[in-house]
């Protein structure tokens, strides 16, 4: 299922869609940034690291299959029933909920 909602806020439109599917399977991804600076003869090293996780969820979508890309890592089950909301404004989208509605 799929529910959309405008929103006029001042100048701003936004559109808001909430949509429902049924986990096919899901799948947690995470990326390592290292970073580090410094060095030489006197300098002191710095070094630090930043990890990112999103999780790939494919989904039974009204008979169809979607693949959503959740930021952040979910604990998601084959045949969960799930939903998010996204808020757009015509350039850009962000995925501002998810729920697990099971």
């Amino acid at each position: 299922m799929e529910t959309t909602r405008e929103y006029t806020i001042g100048r701003a439109k936004l559109v808001a869609k909430i949509l429902e599917g049924e986990v096919l399977q899901a799948d947690d991804a995470s990326s390592t940034h290292v970073y580090g600076y410094g060095g030489g003869e006197s300098s002191t090293v710095h070094i630090s690291s930043s990890t990112s996780w999103n999780t790939k969820v494919w989904v039974n979508q009204n008979g169809k299959e979607a693949q959503w890309v959740l930021p952040d890592s979910f604990a998601f089950r084959p045949g969960h029933k799930i939903a998010i909301c996204k808020i757009s404004d015509g350039k850009r989208s962000i995925i501002c909920l998810v729920k697990n509605v099971t």
